[in-house]
């Protein structure tokens, strides 16, 4: 009876499975994913630092197939029209950060040019006392 127990006792219980060691391919198939992750940080990081002559600086959707897009294309806003038909040009802006720019401009030849009239002024009143 005691060896009909222990026959029926075994047959019923599966054998604890072994441990498996990590292979090779799953740590080359990590260091892969990782090299790839790398790469693609880098080249995100330096598109960014490339200055654009076109960008889409803000898009309003109007209806499921209909949108406005205000794009800037160097000194120039565009304010362009979007829908199934293709895009059309609705009107365009000077850039405003550009009036700041402009603006310093003129101030600093406007300085110079008075610079040049008081170096002017000076070598002929120094040329007159002489």
């Amino acid at each position: 009876m005691i060896d009909s127990l222990k026959t029926q006792s075994s047959v019923g219980v599966a054998p604890a499975p072994e441990p498996q060691s990590v292979g090779p391919g799953l740590v080359g198939a990590v260091t892969v994913m990782l090299v790839l992750a790398g790469a693609a940080l880098m080249l995100n990081r330096r598109r960014k630092q490339v200055p654009r002559r076109l960008e889409v600086l803000e898009s309003l959707s109007l209806s499921p197939r209909r949108s406005l897009c205000l794009a800037r294309v160097e000194n120039q806003l565009l304010v362009l029209g979007v829908s199934e038909a293709g895009v059309q040009l609705l009107t365009t802006m000077p850039n405003p950060a550009l009036k700041v720019d402009d603006a310093f401009a003129q101030l600093l030849e406007q300085s110079q040019a008075e610079q040049a009239l008081r170096l002017k002024l000076a070598q002929t009143t120094g040329e007159a006392n002489s």
